[in-house]
């Protein structure tokens, strides 16, 4: 039996739901924010957990607690 040919241009390839920046856990989210803050001057930023995707990302919102 042969297979069809499978034309990749019709193949999307699987990617994050979200689109900004992913980091794994929370102290390499830190780490990230630490540099950034030697490299520039700006909004104060936190990492948080995404509940779409699990992973963590950065906000410069305040919490609403």
């Amino acid at each position: 039996m042969k297979y069809p040919e499978i034309k990749t241009d019709k193949v999307s390839p699987l990617g994050f739901p979200c689109k900004k920046a992913v980091y794994h856990t929370r102290e390499e989210a830190l780490d990230m924010i630490r540099y950034l803050d030697e490299q520039r001057t700006s909004k104060p930023i936190r990492p948080y957990k995404c509940p779409v995707c699990g992973f963590w990302h950065f906000t410069s919102r305040t919490d609403k607690a």
